[in-house]
């Protein structure tokens, strides 16, 4: 796969605003406390040394290297199944520019977590999200960065279903299953593109 200019260019662009955006709160606000939207959302740094949501639940502090391999096997998954749905979507050729949001926003979560890692010794998650009085989120922009990734694979695939395989006949459905089949498709060297 040849890469794209454009995603590159968007995937720095939005790792820069991550990190640009940390390091103003790391410099300006580690002491304060303040709600962007009244008894919804609130600026509050904090350190997430865990490396990871799951692990600060639990308590465990993941170890770098580990955190590292994790995180770089659910990116090589991500751009797997970008390329299956390209493979996939082929002939229908609609909508590719939400499948475009899928990766760049993704590459763009997992350039951030590995300079977290790296650089912050865990991602420092400044916005916190109330949902009842005791219960709340906390987050940065990388976490919006793999929601937007996430609502786009959905939107992507629902699109696909809807507009493109529900307007196929019994028959065509039935070639156009076999043809998408994860295991041909493996089989067939992860190819973007059907060959012909």
């Amino acid at each position: 796969m040849k890469p794209n200019k454009t995603i590159i260019f968007l995937i720095i662009a939005l790792a820069t605003l991550d990190q640009g955006i940390k390091l103003v709160v790391s410099h300006f606000l580690t002491d304060v406390e303040f709600y962007v939207i009244p008894n919804i959302l609130f600026i509050q740094p904090w350190q997430n040394v865990y490396r990871g949501s799951i692990p600060a639940l639990l308590g465990w502090k993941t170890p770098l290297f580990l955190s590292i391999v994790c995180t770089t096997i659910g990116w090589v998954l991500i751009w797997a199944w970008y390329r299956y749905m390209k493979y996939c979507t082929f002939k229908w050729g609609k909508w590719n520019n939400v499948l475009t949001a899928y990766i760049t926003f993704f590459s763009a979560a997992f350039v951030c977590i590995l300079i977290d890692n790296m650089f912050w010794g865990g991602s420092l998650d400044f916005l916190n999200l109330h949902f009842t009085r005791n219960d709340y989120f906390i987050f940065d922009t990388k976490d919006i960065y793999v929601l937007i990734g996430v609502i786009s694979a959905l939107v992507y695939m629902a699109a696909w279903e809807i507009l493109w395989l529900n307007k196929l006949s019994k028959e065509e459905l039935k070639i156009e299953r076999k043809r998408t089949s994860v295991f041909r498709w493996l089989k067939l060297g992860l190819p973007e593109k059907p060959r012909e």
